[in-house]
């Protein structure tokens, strides 16, 4: 919808937004993929990605290849083996996980992390090898908990921590188990299991975003400063981290070099009125 591309171009900036539409006849699935020029909302380019819904191991990579194809981005052989690795043969299972996470996609006005928890519980079932389920339970498991307090998704959180810890742990566990540990306030803890996910993927500017706001928490103002620098040098055109940081210098009483880093905000989303306010 073109509402939803004005909103991303407002909101990020972007020069480039990516779209999908999806039509299915029977077995037979058909993915409509475009890069938008979403200040005018005209397409750069568009491809069309059939596949048959038993073949569920295509699904999970050809629509990436072709996505990344359209936006620029290359898309190795190590790339398509790693999403192999990670995949499920299991097309329900697959089909719940992707409905699972549409229920708690970041920007939603209201997440449904409960609903999410019950997709992926069945998800799991079916396949307790396919580990993209396993690790968004755990996200699911963390942000529940968030939302109601339920100490049961903080138990069942722990346990499955423990579980996904004892096979080879991805960037993304370590990231959702310091979800869940910041949830039950424990900030040391969810401080280490972001350094964990910083040394498993160092070019992560969203990781160090996060550890900087842990390392906030714990008051460690110079180690989250050099957080946030380090998350700004691996995405310059991201404007959370500017904004986080000219935050911390604005909660030291540092004016001057806080409103430089708000007036980075704005040079990140010159249409977005966070930038404003807050240099305001």
């Amino acid at each position: 919808r073109q509402r939803d591309v004005d909103y991303l171009f407002r909101r990020f900036d972007a020069n480039v937004v990516l779209t999908g539409v999806i039509d299915r006849q029977g077995p037979l699935l058909r993915l409509t993929l475009a890069s938008i020029e979403p200040e005018r909302g005209e397409p750069f380019s568009s491809v069309k990605v059939d596949s048959d819904l038993g073949n569920v191991s295509s699904l999970q990579i050809i629509p990436l290849e072709r996505a990344a194809e359209i936006v620029g981005f290359a898309f190795s052989n190590e790339d398509k083996q790693r999403v192999r690795d990670r995949a499920t043969n299991v097309a329900r299972a697959f089909d719940l996980y992707v409905r699972a996470r549409g229920v708690i996609a970041p920007d939603l006005e209201e997440r449904d992390a409960e609903t999410a928890v019950e997709l992926l519980d069945e998800s799991v079932e079916l396949d307790p090898l396919f580990i993209p389920a396993r690790e968004a339970l755990l996200h699911s498991l963390a942000l529940a908990f968030q939302d109601t307090d339920n100490r049961t998704y903080f138990d069942r959180g722990t346990q499955l921590a423990e579980d996904l810890a004892q096979s080879r742990p991805s960037a993304r566990f370590f990231r959702y188990q310091a979800e869940l540990l910041t949830a039950n306030g424990e900030h040391q803890k969810a401080a280490a299991a972001l350094e964990r996910a910083a040394d498993l993927a160092p070019k992560s500017g969203e990781i160090f975003h996060k550890l900087g706001a842990a390392y906030l928490r714990l008051g460690r103002t110079e180690d989250a400063e050099n957080a946030f620098h380090r998350s700004i040098n691996l995405r310059p055109g991201y404007w959370f981290t500017p904004d986080a940081l000219g935050r911390l210098y604005f909660g030291q009483g540092r004016y001057d070099i806080a409103a430089n880093s708000f007036r980075q905000v704005i040079k990140c989303a010159p249409r977005n009125t966070v930038g404003y306010n807050v240099l305001g």
